[in-house]
């Protein structure tokens, strides 16, 4: 298939010229982007597949295959440079974040996590020990109680809401 019948088949929205530029040009497209993207095969192909859509949807119809390459290099690098951009942009708002440091009282944070779990009850206690200290799932804690595991998951739900609760009130002079 000539350039020009494949690019007005891509407008025209056939697969098989789709596929035949893809056979031709993909890894190509990969190549380029790959390089604008200082190596990153994942986020290179994210910039192809977008580069891909926006070809497809703004498909200009090519006489010749070095028109056609130089076309789709510059909808790649428009992407490459918007991707690049909008990755500067978070940076920068993720800079200028304010951090904000969490003050406790007279306590470090392990004490007053340990004040609260010494408010709890022996049986609440042991079951956040099991599934915090010793990483035990739900199914593991249920069968070492011989206990289900709904019953498990229960119990755990109700002792994390008790023990925030008691975090609260140690939070509040």
């Amino acid at each position: 298939m000539e350039v020009d019948a494949m690019t007005r088949g891509i407008a025209a929205g056939q697969e098989e010229a789709f596929g035949l530029f893809l056979a031709r040009y993909g890894w190509s497209l990969l190549r380029q982007a790959t390089g604008h993207t200082r190596g990153d095969l994942h986020v290179a192909e994210d910039l192809v597949q977008d580069a891909l859509v926006r070809m497809v949807r703004k498909t200009k119809v090519c006489l010749t295959e070095n028109e056609l390459l130089n076309w789709v290099s510059a909808v790649l690098r428009s992407v490459a440079v918007d991707h690049a951009r909008k990755t500067a942009s978070q940076a920068r708002r993720i800079a200028e974040m304010p951090v904000v440091a969490i003050e406790y009282a007279d306590t470090q944070p392990d004490d007053w996590l340990e004040t609260g779990i010494g408010r709890l009850s022996e049986d609440e206690r042991h079951l956040i020990y099991l599934r915090y200290q010793h990483g035990l799932t739900v199914g593991e804690i249920a069968a070492k109680l011989g206990i289900g595991q709904e019953a498990t998951e229960s119990r755990l739900v109700r002792t994390r809401k008790r023990l925030r609760d008691i975090l609260r009130d140690l939070d509040t002079p």
